[in-house]
């Protein structure tokens, strides 16, 4: 088999999101096992690092950066090997650019611009590279650069009505009412949607655009009447269920709800059922229906991992502590590396008993160490680590961990958590700036899980004080 074949069945299988079958394929050319030029190696080494990083497997992260130039320092920061400097072929940099733009932390994806930036001034940027810049931009809270490289994409020359639709869901969710439904009926003009056709994509977009109007009763109509038809697939009436839960209206919402566990995938329905309740303030009749509904779903299917972390999502938010340990428990006995289930669980042990009891405290550091070595430094699981490392009374650790979380970005419990370390460490005016920068950030006590509330009374006090 030529390179040429196995590059086409391979990306056939990759878009398919067949990853396995891909993989074979991909290493046969990496290998040099076909015949094929270097650019066909350097194509296949970007794919099959892509398909290491998309199985989501965090040991092979190391492996799929050497496939493209790039490692991984002690400290979390990617750099560029030696080979990879020296190579800035435009698939070699974009290779790169796309790897880094996968990953969670900060710095990678700063890079990950830095290198279509580069790839722009030669002019060696696709339209999908300019649409990856510029939602990298967006999550890097750089809105103009988003906006603009959206605008350019969105030109009716342009001829991708993809880029369109997502520019119209951006500018919704920053307010630009106006300017969104200007391209949104630029949009259904440019691209109609056939007669007896269905586009949930776009029903939910003009949803979107009739509640950010005031006009929600009109949106749930719409999204309501595309649940009813035919052919409509049965999760399609939770996109109604949503639109009540971003109106506040949880009773209504959860009426659906009633209806769509009949007919749809337990695991979807009681996810929503669980967001719709934490949306709004704690009603305990609410909780007692979704939490009947979760435990009849448990009783038929022990081993879904979804539904116990649902039903410990509820727990903790009716401030059930006991309850809530038990579920995460039990989704770990299914799956003992669910980094969910190992974060909130070490969380919890640490904050509810890991001062008074040591035991706990160690255990919660074996569950948090467990879930950064699966998936890595991720910045809310630097943040337990912290809040475990409190609970051991070890400051300096817990320093270093939210250090390298803040770094990510800046969150108000970060610094809430630095002013406990701070504290901890007998440095009060250390602490007392943290808890500024806490303010600064908007965090306030309500902010606060109860328990941690609760336990820093002191200093959860001074965040609503002027």
């Amino acid at each position: 088999m030529s390179a040429a074949v196995s590059r086409s069945v391979a990306g056939f299988y990759m878009r398919a999101g067949n990853l396995e079958a891909a993989r074979p394929l991909l290493e046969q050319i990496v290998d040099r096992k076909v015949d094929g030029a270097d650019y066909d190696v350097t194509w296949a080494k970007s794919g099959l690092a892509m398909v290491l990083m998309l199985n989501q497997d965090y040991q092979k992260l190391p492996q799929a950066l050497s496939l493209v130039g790039l490692r991984v320092e002690a400290n979390g920061d990617f750099v560029e090997t030696d080979e990879g400097a020296r190579d800035r072929s435009v698939e070699s940099v974009r290779a790169r650019a796309r790897l880094l733009a996968m990953q969670t932390r900060t710095q990678a994806r700063a890079k990950a611009v830095a290198m279509l930036e580069d790839l722009n001034r030669r002019q060696a940027l696709s339209l999908d590279d300019q649409f990856l810049l510029a939602q990298l931009h967006e999550g890097l809270g750089q809105w103009k650069e988003a906006r603009d490289i959206l605008a350019k994409l969105s030109e009716p020359q342009g001829g991708n009505t993809t880029y369109l639709a997502y520019f119209v869901h951006t500018l919704l969710l920053r307010g630009e009412t106006e300017e969104a439904q200007r391209l949104f009926t630029r949009l259904e003009t440019e691209d109609p949607v056939a007669p007896g056709m269905v586009n949930v994509g776009r029903l939910v977009l003009k949803a979107e655009m009739l509640e950010a109007q005031k006009q929600g009763d009109k949106a749930v109509e719409l999204l309501l009447a595309n649940a009813r038809r035919k052919d409509a697939k049965p999760e399609e009436l939770l996109l109604a269920v949503s639109s009540l839960g971003r109106q506040k209206k949880i009773k209504e919402g959860l009426d659906l709800c009633e209806e769509a566990w009949k007919t749809c995938r337990p695991e979807e329905v009681g996810g929503v059922c669980v967001a719709l309740l934490r949306s709004g303030p704690l009603d305990l009749s609410q909780c007692d229906r979704v939490q009947k509904w979760l435990q009849a779903a448990i009783d038929k299917d022990q081993k879904s991992v979804a539904l116990h972390l649902h039903l410990a999502d509820l727990y903790d938010g009716r401030q059930l502590y006991l309850q809530e340990e038990k579920e995460y428990r039990a989704a770990l006995a299914i799956d003992g590396e669910n980094v969910m289930a190992l974060n909130n669980l070490a969380w919890l042990l640490a904050q509810r008993d890991g001062k008074t009891k040591p035991e706990k405290a160690k255990e919660a550091q074996k569950l948090i160490l467990r879930a950064i070595e699966n998936v890595g430094p991720r910045p809310q699981l630097l943040d337990t680590s912290a809040v475990v490392h409190l609970a051991l009374k070890e400051s300096d650790p817990a320093l270093k961990d939210l250090a390298l979380a803040t770094a990510e970005g800046p969150k108000g419990i970060h610094y809430f958590h630095i002013a406990r370390a701070q504290e901890l460490a007998n440095k009060s005016d250390s602490a007392a700036e943290a808890l500024k920068q806490a303010k600064k950030l908007g965090l306030k006590k309500q902010h606060l899980h109860p328990i941690e509330a609760a336990a820093c009374t002191k200093l959860a006090d001074e965040l609503d004080r002027p």
